[in-house]
């Protein structure tokens, strides 16, 4: 049973780790993120600055969404582990 506890705490951190980098990445270097997804010869456009900018909105959402699902698998986990102990 231990070994299915520190299977689920290594989930809920890579998780959390997921959700925290795309946070990181899409708030904190918007431009590198719209880069990926607009050819180099479409770039001068004014609409380029505005999906760039757009990008630190899906950070906010990674940033919630991290708290969120902390949250709700933390409280799981808890919970499960006195029905799983018995």
């Amino acid at each position: 049973m231990a070994s299915m506890d520190l299977a689920f705490l290594i989930i809920l951190g890579c998780n959390a780790l997921w959700f925290a980098a795309g946070f990181q990445y899409f708030s904190f270097n918007p431009f590198a993120a719209a880069k990926l997804l607009v050819n180099r010869s479409q770039r001068d456009s004014p609409l380029f600055k505005t999906l760039a900018e757009s990008g630190r909105f899906l950070g906010g959402m990674n940033a919630a969404f991290a708290g969120v699902f902390a949250l709700a698998h933390g409280s799981q986990f808890v919970f499960n582990l006195r029905v799983a102990r018995g």
